[in-house]
């Protein structure tokens, strides 16, 4: 008889467990010091390795054991590692080796820029609660996936100290001599060795040839080629401001 009852209570909890119910609630966020608790958060994806142009949408799904959710932020971080190629009048300059770029140019364009918010505030958050899933659900287009249109002069005056160094020390060992005159009309004939310049020219135009000299007596085309990355954070702020927030990091050449 106690076999039996030992095989009966063995056997009712096995059913009980087979019989948990399979719901996201069932992870309730992890505990702070404050008694605190973080909100879950699960972020998915349509495009893992986006080109550029497309658009990337975000599903964040949230929810929290006291239901307390302040707000859901939504952040970009955007940056641009380049080269720039350059045509002037008599000189075509490309700074890659083999599709390599010969020195790298890093744009920071945004960091952590929030460009979408949904509070708690007037039921906002409200709208988009899903009863199916249990879990408030928010989806965002990102729409901004491409460099920063900008050529010619406008990126030559856009280039910082460093990038415009690099640019001009690369430049100096392909400039054809007529460009070279062309911008130092008055440098002394030793600047010039054959078909390329001397030591002293390449010091020369290292040390003297400004943005605005070379856009108002060379430059005809400048362009730049590189890769973008995009790093989009989901930001979730809970009761006693306690935070969770999963980061999704995109990169693309072009």
């Amino acid at each position: 008889m106690r076999f039996y009852k030992t095989f009966l209570i063995a056997g009712f909890a096995i059913t009980m467990l087979s019989c948990k119910k399979e719901s996201p609630i069932v992870d309730l966020g992890s505990a702070l010091e404050n008694n605190a608790h973080r909100a879950s958060l699960r972020v998915t994806l349509n495009n893992r390795a986006p080109a550029i142009g497309d658009s990337i949408i975000l599903t964040a799904s949230t929810w929290h054991i006291s239901d307390k959710i302040d707000k859901v932020e939504f952040s970009e971080t955007v940056v641009e590692k380049y080269a720039v190629n350059l045509k002037l009048n008599n000189t075509t300059l490309s700074s890659f080796v083999d599709d390599v770029p010969v020195y790298i140019v890093l744009d920071s364009l945004e960091k952590e820029k929030i460009y979408k918010t949904v509070s708690s505030q007037n039921n906002e958050l409200g709208k988009y609660f899903e009863t199916l899933s249990d879990a408030y659900v928010i989806r965002d287009v990102y729409k901004k996936f491409m460099p920063r249109d900008v050529k010619n002069a406008d990126l030559i005056n856009a280039l910082s100290d460093e990038g415009f160094a690099s640019l001009k020390s690369l430049l100096a060992l392909k400039i054809n001599v007529l460009d070279y005159k062309a911008l130092f009309p008055t440098a002394p004939a030793s600047d010039i060795s054959g078909a390329v310049l001397s030591a002293a020219g390449k010091a020369n135009l290292n040390s003297n040839l400004t943005k605005s000299l070379l856009i108002a007596n060379a430059l005809q085309t400048a362009t730049k080629k590189g890769s973008l990355i995009v790093s989009l954070k989901v930001k979730v702020t809970a009761q006693n401001t306690a935070t969770n927030e999963v980061v999704n990091v995109f990169q693309a050449k072009y």
